[in-house]
């Protein structure tokens, strides 16, 4: 699903066929690369986050947390990312929404993009 939300737009998660993996809407290859910014982190980390995650809902996310299941889908994820050399490439693990914020906008302002 995808949402507007002033100047941006907000891509949720779609289920695709295949549990846990999602399917990319098409308007997102048609955007500016240089808008594009893709988010990546570590399996095992993200694994432990979904696990606390997981224990907090009652246990009831199927593979969500799983080490290996993780992994699949940070490996989808960068296939897509692969293919799209222009895309920005960001790695969160361990970083605060904010420095995320500002790496966004730093890189949008050393590539002269503005709103």
């Amino acid at each position: 699903m995808i949402k507007r939300f002033n100047r941006f737009l907000i891509f949720e998660n779609t289920p695709s066929e295949e549990p846990g993996i999602f399917d990319v809407p098409d308007m997102v290859f048609k955007l500016d690369p240089d808008r594009v910014f893709c988010l990546t982190t570590y399996s095992q980390r993200l694994a432990e986050l979904r696990k606390t995650r997981d224990n907090y809902l009652g246990g009831n996310t199927g593979d969500y947390a799983d080490q290996e299941h993780v992994k699949k889908e940070l490996n989808y994820a960068s296939r897509i990312y692969c293919l799209h050399s222009k895309w920005n490439i960001i790695n969160v693990t361990n970083k605060p929404i904010e420095e995320i914020s500002s790496e966004i906008l730093s890189i949008l302002r050393t590539k002269n993009i503005h709103r």
